[in-house]
């Protein structure tokens, strides 16, 4: 959930002919991300935010994300409840949650497993990585194209990659979606889902474009409706009132939501 200082209430009441002067900008705000359960409410334990804006922290990511399932969600979990018992997660299909690989060597992109492939009969191995001793590119992510280059079947003819990829066709339309059909890929588990089960619990990934089925935007939407009521157009109002409109959701009203 992203709040800023300066979300306020969508209608207020002016005298006369006057005119509501707002701030401009959203303000300085904070990302936050949360976890609720029907039995107990609003896990506390499991929050875990970052301020963002002019001379604050950067955005949140899917590193932030492990971090928290690993040191705090998991450990909130089982505190909560005790021994003996099993999560089953539902996550948002969020891209903060997911790795990206570049077409070419270097800059900002996953480090991710290493990989294989079938060549005359034999599995291979496939670092994703170039080694320390790489004259270019030592310890840095291959990249899309050096991949598939390794893989022989890089297509020069296409592009590194597209924004309409779609998984359901047969026609592979770039280099970035033939190597996504790739069996090692395939079956490829998420870190999200490693970390889960690695724990003892279960997760399910919510479909995309459909936010009415996970029960965290209904939280969010009653939380950011709190902050909005009471907007002084301050940071550290917003910072204030950020705990108490988290409190401010019942458990009645959160597993109203699940049925």
């Amino acid at each position: 959930m992203t709040a800023q200082a300066n979300n306020n209430a969508d209608k207020t009441w002016v005298c006369g002919d006057e005119h509501r002067l707002k701030k401009k900008g959203v303000g300085q705000g904070i990302q936050q991300s949360d976890v609720i359960c029907s039995t107990v409410s609003y896990l506390t334990e499991a929050l875990d935010s970052l301020e963002y804006g002019k001379n604050h922290e950067e955005c949140w990511t899917g590193k932030h994300f492990i971090k928290q399932l690993r040191t705090k969600i998991i450990p909130a979990f089982e505190h909560a409840h005790g021994a003996g018992y099993q999560a089953l997660f539902l996550i948002d299909n969020s891209q903060g949650h997911s790795a990206y690989m570049n077409v070419n060597p270097g800059g900002k992109q996953a480090h991710m497993h290493d990989g294989w492939y079938d060549h005359d009969g034999r599995t291979v191995s496939q670092s994703m990585v170039y080694p320390s001793d790489h004259p270019q590119f030592p310890n840095q992510p291959k990249g899309i194209k050096a991949v598939l280059i390794e893989h022989g079947l890089y297509k020069s003819g296409c592009h590194g990659r597209c924004e309409k990829c779609n998984p359901d066709v047969d026609v592979a339309c770039c280099n970035k979606c033939v190597l996504e059909r790739q069996p090692d890929f395939q079956q490829q588990k998420s870190l999200v889902q490693e970390t889960i089960e690695q724990s003892g619990h279960m997760c399910i990934f919510l479909p995309k474009f459909h936010c009415k089925l996970n029960l965290i935007e209904f939280f969010w939407g009653q939380v950011k409706k709190y902050l909005c009521d009471n907007c002084d157009y301050t940071f550290d109002t917003l910072k204030k009132n950020m705990p108490l409109a988290l409190a401010s959701v019942s458990i009645n009203t959160i597993q109203l939501w699940q049925h």
